[in-house]
């Protein structure tokens, strides 16, 4: 490998060693979790955006267009990918009938749902204390 190239989402491979966001290294076959999401746009997602964003990488899908995708694939109709992203960036708000669809398609527990609302309605990523 070509030193300084970049390889994958937030690693650059160095001879034969991986360097990681936070500049951490490990040599070529190391198992790595990586705590920290880099985004390619730099933009943060609001608090609804970062429960949807957390809801959907639970079931190991990432990234707006791929959650339209899922929903559409499960449900047979959903948003576009374009609407999700302004949903997640907090430009828009989802209709009450997709947020329905989004639960729906991804099998949402009963605590998962709670959380989804209480992001929707007061902007909180979890309920309060005691409530």
């Amino acid at each position: 490998m070509c030193e300084g190239r970049r390889d994958g989402a937030g690693t650059r491979t160095l001879g034969g060693e991986r360097r990681y966001a936070g500049g951490r290294r490990y040599s070529s076959g190391a198992t790595v979790v990586v705590a920290e999401v880099v985004r390619v746009n730099g933009r943060p997602y609001s608090a609804f955006g970062e429960v949807l964003d957390e809801l959907a990488r639970k079931r190991n899908v990432r990234g707006p267009q791929h959650i339209a995708d899922y929903m559409k694939a499960r449900l047979g109709e959903a948003p576009t990918g374009t609407a999700v992203g302004k949903w997640m960036y907090g430009e828009a708000s989802p209709t009450r009938e997709n947020l329905r669809r989004f639960a729906d398609a991804f099998e949402l527990s009963e605590g998962e749902e709670i959380t989804l609302s209480f992001a929707f309605n007061y902007g909180q990523t979890k309920p309060p204390e005691g409530a």
